[in-house]
Order: structure tokens, then C-alpha cells, then sequence
């Protein structure tokens, strides 16, 4: 399982927390294990498209969609939020993730986005870039 460190601050008090990761033989993520026990599964079809999204219980992805290259460029979920995918076309890389909802509600997520040494995405936080962490 493959460890990252995050950290959130609220005011003054930082607070660091260790997520896990887990990927198949196609470098997919197939799970995420949050410090309080919690996970994320995903599941696959057999031609690599995500097909599932969730706990134990509940799949949260409704339908997704994918351009040319098999990278998602829209995912609808059983909440009625609905996030885009917007990727670099030179290196087609994910550069923007907006977010939004039938009744107008619109997020565009101002996350910076990298990559670690196995091309696995490695989000920098929101909160960081506000505080100019790295």
C-alpha cells in the first residue's frame, strides 16, 4: 500500500493525517484507506473503465463518461453532482476538475495537481495553496 501524508489546517492548528492507496497490475487505484478505517473502493470492467465508486455498502457514481484516450471526462453521481474532468491535451494530464449540480451550483476546483514517480495523480490541497504550503 502506497502511504501519503496530508495535512489540513483550521486557523492556527494544522493537523497531518496518513491516507493509503492501493492499485492493480494497470496502475488503477482500487482503494483508498482513510486514518479512520474508513475506504474507498473502485472496481473496474474488463476493459479498464471505472465501473464502480464507493464503501462497502454504497456506490456513489450513477454513470461516466470517457474521451478518446479512456481518461473520464464526466462523472455523474447518485447525489445529482456532477463533476468534469479537463486534461492538459499536449500531455493529457488531469489539469481542472469542476463540479456542479442541475440547480446551478458550480465548483471549479482550484486544486494543483501533480504526479508521483509512477504517474499515480498526487492532489496538493486547496487549503495548502491558500496557506502556501508545498
Amino acid at each position: 500500500m502506497l502511504s501519503t501524508k496530508k495535512s489540513i489546517t483550521a486557523g492556527s492548528h494544522p493537523k497531518e493525517y496518513i491516507t493509503g492507496s492501493q492499485y492493480n497490475a494497470s496502475s488503477q487505484q482500487t482503494k483508498l484507506s482513510y486514518p479512520n478505517s474508513k475506504e474507498m473502493l473502485y472496481g473496474y470492467n474488463s476493459s479498464g473503465d471505472l465501473l464502480t465508486l464507493g464503501d462497502s455498502v454504497t456506490d456513489f457514481v450513477k454513470h461516466t463518461e470517457y474521451n478518446q484516450s479512456k481518461q473520464i471526462i464526466q462523472m455523474d453521481f447518485n447525489n445529482d453532482l456532477t463533476t468534469a474532468y479537463e486534461y492538459n491535451w499536449n500531455n493529457l494530464r488531469l489539469t481542472k476538475l469542476i463540479t456542479g449540480n442541475t440547480y446551478g451550483f458550480t465548483f471549479t476546483d482550484p486544486t494543483y495537481i501533480s504526479y508521483d514517480r509512477k504517474d499515480h495523480i498526487a492532489f496538493r490541497s486547496f487549503l495548502d495553496s491558500l496557506k502556501g504550503g508545498k
